[in-house]
């Protein structure tokens, strides 16, 4: 392949920021940019990388971030995570997207981090790139409100709560005992669930907590500390009533997908593709099994 590869570049951020809204149209600016890769998060700080051509033009880059996650077994690993990659629409179709993979398996398997992993939706070109070339991935699906059904409320009340950071990584410290998942300290919880770009508020509905974000058109749960539909069909219900705006939240369970499909949510195929890159022998394919997913954990 004829791309040079730059790692790290020097004085990079202003032009990468550009490059990704030029692909992902209104992506964010200097502050969801310093969000997503200045925190201190997870075993290493972030790295990127951008491919030039032989003319030495820039085509293509992506940041990898990296977590921690716990199995269902309480064995703690170390995953990479495809973080805002972007090829410039010229140079596409030439190979950029897997040259990237390849670097990135690489850097991967030269840090010790177990696995290479990437969110994907099903319609995304990425998701089929990543199956050719002998990636897993399970069922992580993008669940929406419609705005046009009249969700039923089944009486129940929608109250905003005082933001406790300490509560509300207690309750979800209780819910990573039950599953497999992303695995933060305190400080990196509150900085990816609490400390957002976006204000972020804490609602209840009878014993189930709500951590939520509101965008233009959208009512981001980030966090729900429990699956109840019909929590999930009043909390529409009140985002429809107040807000006229569509709910949105992450499911990793097929028979909940399958729940909300049947109560009038839509479903938008997605999953979280993986690649051990590791030789430790406590990270294997059954790694990720019940792997639970919030909206909060990605980006």
């Amino acid at each position: 392949n004829m791309n040079n590869v730059i790692y790290n570049p020097k004085d990079y951020i202003a032009q990468y920021i550009e490059y990704l809204n030029i692909c992902f149209p209104n992506w964010g600016g200097r502050e969801l940019y310093d969000w997503v890769y200045k925190r201190e998060i997870g075993p290493h700080k972030p790295d990127f990388i951008i491919l030039t051509n032989e003319d030495d033009e820039v085509i293509a880059g992506s940041g990898i971030t990296y977590r921690n996650i716990k199995t269902k077994s309480g064995i703690v690993l170390k995953i990479g995570v495809f973080t805002g990659s972007w090829t410039l629409p010229k140079a596409r179709g030439r190979g950029c997207f897997t040259q990237i993979i390849e670097e990135f398996t690489k850097l991967c398997t030269d840090k010790k981090i177990d696995f290479l992993t990437a969110f994907v939706t099903e319609s995304n070109a990425s998701y089929r790139r990543f199956e050719s070339i002998g990636f897993q991935h399970f069922q992580a699906d993008n669940v929406f409100s419609n705005l046009d059904f009249d969700y039923s409320n089944f009486g129940l009340e929608v109250r905003e709560i005082a933001c406790n950071p300490e509560d509300i990584y207690s309750v979800y410290e209780d819910f990573m005992e039950q599953n497999a998942g992303y695995y933060y300290s305190f400080e990196e919880f509150s900085g990816q669930y609490l400390q957002r770009t976006l204000e972020v508020q804490v609602l209840q509905i009878e014993d189930t907590i709500f951590v939520v974000e509101e965008n233009e058109s959208t009512f981001r749960i980030l966090y729900y500390s429990a699956f109840n539909v019909q929590h999930l069909m009043a909390f529409s219900d009140w985002v429809n009533k107040e807000k006229q705006k569509k709910v949105m939240f992450f499911l990793t369970d097929k028979s909940q997908i399958e729940f909300c499909r049947m109560n009038n949510f839509s479903v938008v195929p997605s999953f979280l593709t993986f690649h051990q890159t590791s030789s430790n022998v406590l990270a294997n394919d059954s790694s990720f099994n019940s792997f639970a997913i919030n909206l909060a954990d990605k980006m």
